[in-house]
């Protein structure tokens, strides 16, 4: 008995037949040898440049307050677009305090009083 061919995609218009659908191994691709990186003659880690980490210190004294919960009723209860730029200004409250920034921090808390004010 004869096997049944193999099976093949009908022919599409505008696209030459398939000539061989039964394609051979190939042979995984095998990376060509490098060499290990070799430091340039003269170089020494003593030369390196070196990496300054500055933390920042955590604010002392009261911190400003972020006036969230204040936004978040107000949003719910009273104005809902006011009340949302409330809780972004807020939200940069909290971000200049973790920056260590106290100004940016009194800015914008006072600008989160004044919109939930509004």
């Amino acid at each position: 008995q004869s096997q049944p061919p193999a099976y093949s995609h009908p022919q599409q218009p505008g696209y030459p037949p398939q000539q061989n659908a039964n394609y051979p191994y190939q042979q995984p691709y095998q990376q060509p040898y490098q060499q290990p990186y070799q430091q340039p003659a003269g170089y020494s880690a003593a030369h390196a440049p070196h990496v300054v980490v500055v933390a920042n210190q955590p604010l002392q004294g009261p911190l400003p307050d972020d006036y969230c919960t204040f936004s978040i009723l107000n949003t719910i209860f009273c104005c809902f677009w006011i009340g949302i730029f409330a809780i972004i200004r807020s939200q940069a409250v909290r971000d200049a305090i973790a920056r260590g920034d106290r100004q940016g921090a009194e800015r914008a808390s006072a600008e989160a009083l004044r919109l939930n004010k509004v």
